[in-house]
């Protein structure tokens, strides 16, 4: 039972990873705030539409004898909520004592919680609603990853909130973008592969055999033929 239920997770991954619905950290893109000086961002995130493993994660998804390979797979396997949030604050941002890089962490989780709130998705991406039959399609869906910033410490709450607000909106606005392209084109992956060496050449021969302006067809053009030329006892060939 152990290894069918391994064998079973092993295949959930790999068709995750070669749909597109889970990609590497590596792939997704910084975010921004306007107006807002480096040194007074509180927080540096990346973000994607798709859902992503993080590179402290990666290890553990790319070697089988890491110790923590399975449980990994099996984790993004079954996992349900629409968006993934990651907050951590590495030692250079917070120093060696770990009650701090926590403090900060804390912090900007509840700055996120809330916007997230103030436009009605709760911090798993869910959208909040009191209906019983709720939109699935009203969720966010994506992935956050976010670190900490020295200023996060001493930072007042409301320039938390609105650098929270930013990241929210820039992330909201992605996930509409994705979406609406699925709707538009749900096989634009298929689309936007290219044509192979047989597709072009059928290509050619239908242009060749197509009809003209006047419905007269245009027939493929004749190789001329070779003369032969004595040259020196030789045979030498030209095209008329």
């Amino acid at each position: 039972m152990a290894s069918r239920a391994v064998i079973a997770v092993e295949a959930k991954f790999s068709q995750m990873m070669r749909s597109g619905e889970l990609i590497s950290a590596e792939a997704l893109a910084y975010g921004s705030f306007k107006g807002v000086a480096g040194n007074d961002q509180c927080f540096s995130y990346r973000l994607s539409p798709r859902h992503a493993y993080s590179s402290h994660q990666a290890p553990a998804v790319l070697k089988t004898y890491n110790p923590d390979h399975y449980r990994i797979k099996h984790l993004f396997a079954n996992k349900t909520s629409p968006l993934w949030i990651s907050i951590y604050c590495a030692k250079l941002n917070g120093g060696n004592k770990k009650v701090i890089r926590t403090h900060m962490v804390r912090r900007v989780r509840t700055a996120m919680t809330e916007a997230l709130k103030r436009h009605g998705y709760d911090l798993s991406g869910r959208k909040v609603s009191n209906d019983v039959e709720r939109n699935k399609n009203g969720d966010l869906v994506g992935t956050m990853i976010i670190s900490t910033k020295e200023r996060s410490l001493t930072a007042k709450m409301d320039v938390l909130q609105e650098q929270a607000e930013m990241a929210v909106a820039t992330m909201i606005r992605k996930s509409g973008q994705e979406f609406g392209s699925r709707q538009t084109n749900p096989y634009q992956n298929f689309n936007q592969q290219g044509k192979g060496a047989n597709d072009t050449k059928r290509a050619q021969t239908g242009n060749r055999v197509r009809g003209g302006e006047n419905g007269t067809t245009v027939n493929s053009p004749q190789k001329k033929p070779f003369k032969k030329n004595k040259v020196f006892g030789g045979m030498s060939y030209r095209q008329k």
